[in-house]
């Protein structure tokens, strides 16, 4: 398993132009997983909800 330094040393061994497109991916990767995190909470409330729970 990899720890956080060591990625880190391994990203820093890229170009600038790769370190930047790692950058936007993982910005795209974590919008996109943070709606999905929304998306599960609004699920989640809409049945507590429709069940009288809430």
């Amino acid at each position: 398993m990899s720890t956080l330094d060591s990625v880190l040393d391994d990203v820093m061994r890229l170009s600038l132009a790769e370190r930047i497109a790692l950058l936007e991916i993982l910005n795209k990767r974590l919008i996109e997983d943070r709606r999905d995190e929304i998306s599960s909470e609004i699920k989640e409330a809409t049945t507590l909800y429709t069940s009288g729970k809430l």
